[in-house]
């Protein structure tokens, strides 16, 4: 009996053993598929994380650049304050000499024009006076004779 076999029997178990393997086939599939998909959204979930984060830093980047700016200005602005006293302090150096010297020349050019003018005043003085004593005996000449005596 074991030797008799049902034909269609067994071509049912070959039909019922082909859609098994079928069944595996995409039961295999279907879990390739869902591991993929497990990946993919912890992929999108760790890229939603890194993107808030961007966009966190990216909130905050203004802020920083204000503080980095204003931070480099201030360097920047003292540097240039001590460059331009330097170089000022060094400008006045190279011109104190020349002013120095201008202002001795000048004061020996206004002494010797104020002992000019004294000695000028003096003459004139003098002139004036041999004036007024030469006039005064003319005068005196001419009223005496005017007045005969």
């Amino acid at each position: 009996m074991i030797e008799e076999r049902n034909p269609t029997r067994t071509k049912l178990d070959f039909l019922y053993q082909e859609v098994l393997g079928e069944v595996a086939g995409l039961t295999t599939r279907i879990e390739q598929v869902t591991a993929a998909q497990a990946t993919t959204t912890t992929q999108l979930l760790e890229a939603s994380a890194q993107a808030t984060a961007m966009v966190n830093a990216c909130a905050n980047l203004p802020i920083a650049l204000d503080k980095q700016l204003q931070a480099t200005m201030e360097h920047t602005g003292r540097r240039l304050n001590v460059e331009a006293a330097q170089a000022t302090v060094t400008a006045m150096a190279d011109l104190q000499k020349p002013l120095r010297s201008l202002a001795e020349s000048s004061t020996r050019y206004a002494h010797i024009a104020h002992l000019s003018m004294r000695k000028m005043a003096l003459i004139a003085v003098v002139v004036g006076a041999i004036a007024g004593i030469v006039g005064g005996l003319l005068a005196g000449i001419a009223l005496g004779r005017y007045w005969g005596y």
